[in-house]
């Protein structure tokens, strides 16, 4: 365990050798830290993010103490890489900021000296700085603690001034005309708001319909470099219902390196998939002030009251092992076990378009069996080849293809924030003559990728697909390979428990394209009420998945009773 003196580096420093345990997120957090020193479009200026620490540190006094705060290591890292890292115009990088973390880890006290520091020490003039909450009592919890503050240290009480008493509106810098206030949601003249920095307290009560989002995130756009901080600690509802779960998935998203956002700084301090929450060993990873600020003893003994009452284990799980508490859209698969089905990734393969066609080469003349998901109309289509292993010792290969109207590529990028633009240049993603869906190239692709192996069938579902077998009957491809496969909880089940198993076990292989794996991530299981029964669905509209349907109704018709290829017997020469 570090010190609490522990530096930022130091803490960067014991990630990287497992000597700072903690979990999944902010692995990666630190590890896109790592890869980002080596680009030469931002920069890094360490001394920026230690003038933060510095302050903090300095000059906030918390409500219950006599001496200026002393941050928790990995606090003193998240401040180090959010305010470290710059544009090259010298303006910060990051405009917004997600910190989830388990409940009593020092957020509240952290919350109001940032908001003292972008007050009347960023450098801005005019500076208008917010303490949001969904309701005024939670806004004036973090902005209470700013006013106290301001009222223990001599030097901030001479600069800062407060307006109104019992409560306190607002504090203010005259020499700046600057002004830190409380807002809620339905505040009068909030939708006015212009905003240099906000932080967003518990996030996980915001839900989607709220405008002070959209108001606070927007209202930064004339300022040169606003910030938008939302720190949380896991929410109840993980089923669509919250602006929470949708930060938290997008910041998950970054962190895989499915979506490019250069704005948004992610820490989401969390157990790893296979640990077991009731092992104190793990329990520092969402709780990183564990033995600083807050006491091991304190959490065994709410673990204790947990395993003999129901309702206090779900808060526990919640509030201090910062665990979603609804696991309706929890991703179907981890990704780590998809990646393990990975042979050789793709991404990091010196030529990218030659590894695809050495593939397709070493498949040529197999027996497969596909899966096709037609886009409507302007989104991405995919057909997914599924080759059944022929020796004992083989795996089921995959072989995707993606199709994509070239006219939206760019706009794609840029709106759902998704590399579709360097696919298409890798060749992962082939782009399509217009700005809609161009059946009869896909359907032409189809004709010409079926001669190069022993294509056995294709599912589709007619609800989508009519002008597509249309076209390939007209191109000549054989009507009888076609099998309309309707994807309903009846037909899809049984093929998405086998897809699973098959990930579970690593009986699949493939070769790591992006597009395919950022599908992957999106996938979601719909569970039909009653039955049980599971088909694949996704949490939001920009969230493709037509590749994973495809996949699966591939390895429904690979395996199909009436379709089952028996592997041959791998036998072994012994020479005498």
């Amino acid at each position: 365990m570090l010190k609490i003196t522990a530096t930022a580096q130091e803490y960067i420093d014991g990630v990287r050798d497992g000597s700072v345990v903690v979990g999944p997120w902010i692995r990666r957090a630190i590890q896109r830290h790592i890869d980002d020193l080596k680009r030469d479009d931002i920069y890094f200026d360490p001394a920026a993010g230690q003038y933060v620490i510095d302050f903090l540190e300095t000059y906030c006094i918390p409500s219950a103490q006599t001496e200026p705060m002393v941050l928790m290591p990995w606090q003193r890292a998240m401040l180090h890489i959010v305010y470290g890292w710059k544009r090259l115009d010298g303006t910060r990088r990051y405009r917004r900021a997600y910190c989830e973390v388990g409940k009593k880890n020092g957020k509240t006290g952290l919350c109001a000296g940032l908001v003292v520091l972008h007050l009347i020490a960023d450098g801005e003039l005019s500076a208008r700085v917010y303490c949001a909450a969904t309701a005024m009592k939670q806004a004036r919890e973090v902005f209470g603690e700013a006013v106290a503050m301001r009222d223990k240290h001599p030097e901030l009480a001479a600069t800062i001034k407060k307006y109104g008493e019992s409560p306190v509106l607002s504090l203010y810098d005259p020499a700046t005309n600057s002004r830190l206030s409380p807002l809620a949601r339905g505040a009068d003249s909030s939708d006015g708001a212009i905003v240099s920095a906000a932080i967003l307290d518990e996030l996980h009560r915001w839900s989607l319909s709220n405008n002070l989002w959209s108001i606070l995130r927007y209202g930064g756009d004339t300022r040169k470099q606003p910030l938008l901080w939302a720190i949380t600690t896991a929410g109840s509802s993980a089923n669509k219902s919250t602006l929470c779960w949708a930060e938290h998935e997008y910041g998950t998203r970054i962190l895989d390196g499915m979506v490019t956002d250069d704005e948004v700084a992610v820490f989401i301090f969390s157990l790893d998939n296979k640990d077991d929450y009731k092992d104190p060993a793990n329990w520092v990873k969402p709780n990183p002030s564990l033995g600083y600020i807050l006491p091991v003893s304190t959490l065994e003994n709410q673990f204790a009251e947990s395993q003999g009452k129901p309702a206090a284990l779900g808060e526990f799980k919640r509030f201090r092992m910062n665990i979603w508490n609804d696991e309706v859209s929890d991703p179907a698969i981890s990704i780590e076990m998809w990646d393990a089905c990975c042979t050789e990734d793709a991404t990091t393969h010196p030529d990218p378009k030659l590894m695809r066609e050495e593939l397709i080469a070493s498949l040529q003349g197999r027996t497969c069996f596909g899966g096709i998901d037609l886009a409507p109309k302007i989104d991405t289509s995919a057909l997914v080849l599924l080759f059944p292993p022929v020796k004992t010792d083989e795996k089921w290969s995959i072989l995707e293809y993606f199709w994509c109207p070239a006219d939206n590529i760019s706009e794609r990028v840029k709106r759902d924030k998704v590399p579709y633009d360097l696919w298409a240049d890798a060749g992962f993603i082939v782009p399509t003559p217009g700005n809609l869906t161009d059946v009869r190239y896909i359907a032409d692709q189809i004709t010409a990728i079926s001669k190069q192996f022993d294509l056995k069938e294709i599912a589709y579902d007619q609800a989508w697909s009519s002008e597509l077998v249309r076209m390939l009957e007209e191109g000549g491809f054989p009507m009888s390979k076609l099998i309309d496969y309707p994807q309903s909880h009846a037909k899809m089940n049984a093929p998405c428990q086998e897809f699973m198993r098959k990930v579970i076990r690593a009986d699949f292989e493939h070769a790591g394209n992006p597009a395919m794996r950022w599908q992957i991530s999106n996938l979601r299981w719909n569970t039909q009420p009653g039955t049980g029964f599971i088909k694949p669905a996704k949490d939001r509209k920009r969230e493709k998945i037509d590749g994973p349907a495809s996949l699966l109704m591939s390895l429904a018709r690979a395996t199909d009773p009436e379709n089952q290829i028996k592997p041959k017997k791998t036998f072994w020469v012994v020479s005498a």
